[in-house]
């Protein structure tokens, strides 16, 4: 297994994130915002009980990115909710109104956004 000399070790999270089974559990844990034992995982991942799982948890908490909490439920730490951030917006971007609108915004200068917003306010002064 990969012992992870600095938590915060870019190289490290980047080989984490470098299978299948492992972007999943970020994105359940980043859906359902709650800790999630083991089993669940097991049942959501649709994986018969094997050490496979298990060995995919402990990468993910090796390199800092889910933590354990005392009940034995996995959670995402700050570093893990960047990183499932980071999958949502660039990895697997999903087509929704928010992401679009920030891809579209951050390709526009400070120019083009100050003479959008004049020019909004100035469009606000004649609705009805």
């Amino acid at each position: 297994m990969v012992q992870t000399k600095d938590k915060n070790d870019i190289n490290e999270v980047l080989k984490a994130l470098n299978h299948d089974i492992r972007r999943e559990i970020i994105r359940i844990l980043h859906t359902n915002r709650n800790p999630i034992a083991y089993s669940d995982f097991l049942q959501e991942l649709m994986l018969p009980a094997s050490s496979n799982a298990a060995y995919h948890l402990v990468l993910l908490t090796r390199t800092n990115i889910i933590a354990k909490d005392d009940d034995g439920k996995y959670y995402l730490t700050e570093l893990g909710e960047r990183v499932a951030l980071l999958l949502d917006i660039v990895v697997e971007p999903k087509p929704d109104a928010f992401t679009n609108l920030y891809l579209g915004f951050s390709r526009l200068t400070p120019l083009e956004l100050l003479v959008g917003a004049w020019w909004l306010c100035h469009l606000a002064q004649f609705a009805p």
